[in-house]
């Protein structure tokens, strides 16, 4: 199993390089889809997850962080990543749609941001009925979003949540529709010239610890944090 994991997480980070080197080249953007080879463009519906698999989250952090360091560094832009020591990495879960969902908050951080710094944040949210909890977080030191602009935002990203994937090319938007099949809520905060900061919880069931728990979808709903 885990090769095989490997190997499609290998795929998955040379299509995050791909799509990131289009983007600074100003060329079109392919798809989500073209994050797992093969699978359909609207897979990321609650229903459509498929069977819930073991995985390791520090891998899938690893293959996500490399390709977009390198992106930042390219112009001239710190890439960080906070990952805590103290739980599990080995969980159960949808891996895929959670690489897809950092990797539209990622995205969105790199085309925010002209210098500075874009981190991402793994912590622990806390545990529940339906498993470990854990909080994942994307901040930039771009010009941040108006005032103005964020109700409107938020009301964009709550209706791309309930779309297929595979239908939407903003990667914010496709971030709210992956988080919310993963079964979270897409938030987000953020000061006019001070950066934002997107992120949202979801449960992950410890392997040999916690028994997985069928996936109960809600209805989407994306909020100002704070």
């Amino acid at each position: 199993r885990a090769p095989r994991e490997l190997q499609r997480l290998s795929e998955a980070a040379e299509a995050v390089r791909t799509r990131v080197e289009a983007q600074l080249r100003g060329q079109p953007m392919p798809t989500v889809a073209a994050l797992s080879p093969g699978a359909p463009a609207a897979q990321a519906l609650p229903s459509e997850l498929g069977e819930a698999s073991e995985f390791d989250l520090g891998l899938l952090v690893q293959q996500l962080a490399e390709p977009a360091r390198k992106q930042a560094l390219t112009r001239g832009l710190d890439f960080r990543v906070v990952f805590p020591d103290g739980f599990p990495t080995q969980l159960t879960g949808h891996p895929m749609p959670l690489f897809r969902a950092l990797d539209g908050l990622v995205k969105n951080g790199l085309r925010s941001t002209d210098q500075g710094q874009i981190t991402l944040k793994v912590s622990r949210a806390g545990e529940g009925p339906d498993g470990l909890r854990l909080r994942f977080e994307v901040s930039d030191s771009g010009p941040g979003i108006a005032f103005n602009d964020q109700q409107a935002l938020a009301e964009t990203l709550a209706t791309a949540a309930e779309r297929p994937a595979g239908e939407l090319s903003d990667p914010l938007q496709q971030a709210a529709c992956l988080a919310h099949a993963l079964g979270g809520e897409l938030s987000f905060e953020s000061q006019p010239g001070q950066g934002s900061r997107f992120g949202f919880t979801c449960a992950f069931a410890v392997p040999g610890l916690r028994p997985a728990t069928a996936f109960q979808p809600r209805r989407a709903a994306v909020r100002l944090a704070g």
